[in-house]
């Protein structure tokens, strides 16, 4: 006997080093070693499909490899995916536009020392309710550059945080309800249109042109 299909029936957990989980084959049940591929981990439930392997014959010496056949995802010639049923999360390696999708009925959590984001050409977030930005250490700051464009109504405050930044030496342009407070220090730097209330604690930077008389373009100013 060196190999044959069975079913996990139990998760028995670690025993030292060893994943073990109960398999049930041909009228039989006994602990299996679940193995995986290297720098992947799971905990199959109970019900999944397994190969299991009996090492040189030996049907006291089991290893398996267990799969989901009822809920694994529908894929394209050539995707890849990582999936968990019970909350419909997929992680999805698309091989015709190489693109990857990140589906979920739960929350995603990312933790980090530093977390870079860099897009050659759109960032785009939209949520059904807020975008929560902080920066919680008393020396953080949260700062945002390039040309801004508000079409929304938007609340800008500096709470937790001691310094809130808006850097935009190219513009600001808020065309919606916008209310900006702040109560350490929030600096808005750039050139700022349309009508925005401020409250006292604000510092608003707004740039000016001066144009010259010989038809050169205009130069910023303050």
């Amino acid at each position: 006997m060196s190999n044959y299909f069975g079913t996990v029936t139990k998760a028995l957990g670690l025993a030292g080093q060893y994943f073990l989980q109960q398999i049930g084959y041909r009228g039989k049940t006994g602990s299996a070693l679940m193995i995986f591929p290297y720098g992947t981990h799971a905990s199959p439930k109970e019900g999944s499909f397994a190969q299991i392997f009996c090492n040189n014959g030996d049907p006291g010496s089991r290893t398996a490899i267990a799969w989901d056949m009822n809920n694994r995802p529908e894929l394209a010639d050539g995707d890849v995916a990582v999936y968990l049923p019970k909350t419909n999360t997929l992680i999805q390696l698309n091989a015709a536009d190489e693109s990857i999708n990140i589906t979920t009925d739960s929350t995603v959590d990312v933790n980090a020392n530093d977390i870079n984001m860099n897009a050659t050409n759109d960032i785009n977030m939209t949520a059904g309710n807020d975008i929560n930005i902080e920066a919680n250490t008393s020396s953080g700051v949260v700062t945002l550059g390039g040309y801004i464009v508000n079409f929304a109504p938007v609340l800008w405050t500096s709470v937790n945080s001691p310094q809130f930044l808006v850097d935009a030496p190219t513009g600001i342009d808020f065309d919606g309800p916008t209310a900006v407070t702040g109560n350490n220090s929030l600096a808005v730097d750039g050139q700022v249109t349309a009508a925005v209330a401020f409250g006292p604690t604000i510092a608003v930077k707004l740039t000016t042109h001066t144009h010259p008389s010989n038809g050169s373009p205009p130069t910023p100013g303050t």
